[in-house]
């Protein structure tokens, strides 16, 4: 959850770089002058990633791609936004070499929680991006991933409900076993749970 620092409603690019570096508890995120503190993480919001990252790791590692948790800056537009994501995938020589920040992931995964704010900014935000091929949400309440994926120039959408079908991620050759993304998790009992697969365009 990203919560807006209240102290001071614009920073410039060197101001929020300097906030960044000099706390070490806390994450913050930066949007065109606003600042956004990043809150703590549950325990059940990081069986899930690390759950993610052991299957992105397993399929991107041996191709040559670096896969980086929680705690690497992604740089969506140079000196105007900067977010942390749950999980970033990159093989370019800057970001291997660069180790704080990422700016060219092919690939980003977000676990939404509750309040987790501004996922649509950043939806806006990660699509400029032009290394970026996927942008992969998941839900920490119900079987359910989406998936935005680049194709001839467009994104589309698709999304998985239930733990039965395969997530296809066309652009990397990679089926993620839904089941496997929620391993020893447990569903909310206000949550359906159904078998379903959505695909579109997203305009």
């Amino acid at each position: 959850m990203a919560l807006p620092v209240a102290n001071k409603p614009f920073y410039t690019y060197d101001e929020y770089l300097a906030l960044d570096e000099a706390d070490k508890e806390v994450r913050y995120e930066y949007h065109h002058g606003e600042v956004f503190a990043m809150s703590g993480t549950t325990k059940v919001h990081n069986r899930i990633v690390r759950n993610l990252a052991n299957l992105l790791d397993d399929h991107f590692l041996p191709r040559g791609y670096e896969v980086w948790q929680e705690q690497i800056k992604v740089e969506a537009k140079a000196k105007e936004r900067y977010y942390y994501p749950d999980l970033v995938v990159s093989r370019s020589k800057r970001d291997q070499e660069n180790t704080i920040m990422v700016q060219d992931p092919v690939l980003i995964g977000e676990v939404l929680s509750d309040g987790k704010c501004n996922i649509e900014l950043k939806l806006a935000s990660y699509a400029s991006i032009p290394t970026l091929k996927a942008f992969l949400m998941v839900s920490l309440h119900e079987y359910l991933m989406h998936l935005y994926e680049r194709r001839a120039g467009k994104w589309w959408y698709q999304a998985v409900f239930g733990k039965e079908q395969p997530l296809h991620l066309d652009c990397f050759n990679l089926s993620l076993p839904v089941a496997a993304v929620y391993k020893n998790f447990r569903l909310s009992t206000r949550t359906g749970q159904g078998n379903e697969v959505t695909e579109g365009f997203a305009r």
